[in-house]
């Protein structure tokens, strides 16, 4: 079903997130992968928002919402009137979980939004292996062969400063390199962080106007969760 869909995106989005933490947590800590960290962190909670109110709200309704309470209180006469109540309760419930074709520009929003994990993903498995090259850059830097052999001459010695000396070159040429791609995917990350807090603020007027209009209390929790996120950016 659709809902069934829905909850594997964003189980699987939840998967990416955690993923990411475990992988950054095992990195090199940089000021950068901070950065990433936190846009990760903005993210995982709208995730668990969402998973959160499906769950609760979505699913399983309240008050005359719920369908369980229905059967019970329900006197059926014959197997049409179960039948009826069951597919008004599925309506409703893709009602609920946001999923009925009126309903579609606010999951293109929720589909955009998810579409960046997996977006932050892939940078971050660049940015590490990024950070670990440096590193690694770093730690291989040997110390000029003139500095270690002052009293040797001739060619021998020339050819191996010579070698040392393309050597540096080329790593600084590869420093330069991962610097300036490390560079480019912060600033995707903070065009990304733009977009998210756009989306959010996006979807939060639509849901507060589809609560505006009646009917649709079951968005009052997940209007508040919305709104804290927005506050804490």
């Amino acid at each position: 079903s659709l809902v069934f869909r829905f909850m594997l995106k964003l189980k699987r989005a939840e998967h990416a997130l955690r993923s990411m933490f475990i992988r950054t947590g095992r990195a090199i800590q940089s000021d950068v992968l901070h950065g990433f960290s936190i846009f990760r962190f903005e993210l995982q909670c709208f995730v668990r928002i969402l998973q959160s109110y499906i769950l609760h709200h979505g699913l399983r309704g309240t008050g005359e919402d719920d369908f369980d309470e229905r059967i019970q209180k329900a006197a059926f006469t014959d197997l049409d009137d179960l039948r009826a109540a069951h597919t008004r309760a599925l309506s409703e419930t893709m009602n609920r979980c946001l999923l009925k074709p009126a309903q579609k520009p606010i999951m293109t929003v929720v589909d955009a939004i998810l579409a960046l994990v997996l977006k932050l993903g892939i940078g971050v498995q660049h940015v590490v292996a990024h950070q670990a090259e440096l590193e690694m850059l770093r730690l291989q830097t040997a110390p000029s062969p003139s500095a270690m052999s002052e009293d040797e001459e001739g060619d021998g010695a020339d050819a191996m400063q010579t070698s040392y000396d393309d050597e540096q070159e080329a790593t600084a040429l590869r420093v330069r390199f991962l610097d300036d791609k490390t560079t480019q995917l912060m600033n995707d990350v903070l065009t990304q962080q733009t977009l998210f807090c756009q989306y959010l603020g996006f979807l939060y007027r639509i849901l507060k106007e589809m609560e505006a209009k009646g009917g649709h209390g079951y968005l009052q929790p997940l209007l508040k969760e919305f709104q804290v996120l927005s506050a804490v950016r």
